[in-house]
């Protein structure tokens, strides 16, 4: 199923003073972005920070992993695929996906697992 972004604004503040700092090395990203599926944030989430881990799901859609009480929560069907590469509104999410690089752990909005680390070969955490 492909997914579909409103193309409305919204008045919403949101900062991004970390943006600049979360890659530190890109090599490679995902040609032409994504626009991700957002149907497992809350309400309340309006944002998606940046540095945030992007997962693929089963049906080849690309989707922010899920966080609750700040921790990633693994959901079954998915797979990490990448970082996000700058803040964007959940009402407009066209993401653009670091898949090879070197990214700030200390900068990242959630703390990355070994799991995660893991899984995402090609991004060094440093």
């Amino acid at each position: 199923m492909s997914q579909e972004a409103k193309l409305n604004n919204e008045p919403l503040e949101i900062t991004t003073n970390k943006d600049s700092i979360i890659i530190q090395h890109e090599v490679a990203d995902l040609p032409g972005g994504a626009t991700l599926d957002v149907s497992n944030l809350s309400d309340d989430e309006k944002i998606i920070e940046g540095g945030r881990v992007i997962v693929k799901l089963a049906n080849g859609d690309y989707a922010p992993k899920k966080v609750t009480d700040g921790a990633y929560v693994n959901q079954s069907g998915e797979t990490s695929f990448g970082i996000l590469k700058r803040t964007i509104l959940k009402s407009r999410p066209q993401a653009a996906i670091l898949t090879i690089g070197q990214v700030n752990e200390a900068a990242l909005p959630v703390p990355v697992t070994d799991e995660i680390k893991e899984s995402l070969v090609t991004i060094k955490f440093a």
